[in-house]
């Protein structure tokens, strides 16, 4: 992969957020993973099927499982089985989950700010509608 090309400098990226992400978020002892379950779930109202969970992280039943199972342990959520469906795990905040939810997100715009902190706002606005269309053609 030459360096001038376009997926090295999103690899680039990627690598240089988890590894900023990674670090603040051992001040509370989760992982980048454990964080985005934990936004997932917030962002459905603090429960969700952990089926939806799977689908919107694009990650196997077993994953999912395990992060829940240590995020139990953490105090984060907790687990049950539907009322509805006895089939169904529901995943659902805790008031600390919550806590660090937002904590986290406090930790995601500051590593956005540093990101983009040389881009003025009109081509901060373009990068983001042109990362839009490129995740939109990538889910097409």
């Amino acid at each position: 992969m030459h360096t001038d090309e376009l997926g090295y400098k999103f690899k680039l990226i990627d690598e240089e957020l988890s590894r900023q992400a990674n670090q603040q978020l051992a001040e509370v002892g989760l992982t980048l993973s454990q964080i985005i379950l934990l936004q997932v779930v917030d962002e459905r109202g603090g429960s969700c099927a952990q089926r939806a969970i799977e689908r919107k992280l694009a990650v196997s039943h077993p994953t999912v499982t395990g992060l829940v199972k240590r995020l139990i342990a953490k105090g984060y959520v907790e687990s049950f089985v539907s009322d509805e469906d006895a089939r169904m795990k529901i995943v659902r905040l805790t008031p600390e989950g919550t806590r660090v939810v937002q904590r986290g997100r406090g930790y995601q715009a500051e590593s956005e700010r540093e990101l983009t902190r040389g881009l003025a706002p009109d081509e901060l606005k373009l990068l983001g509608d042109l990362l839009d269309k490129v995740v939109d053609d990538l889910r097409e």
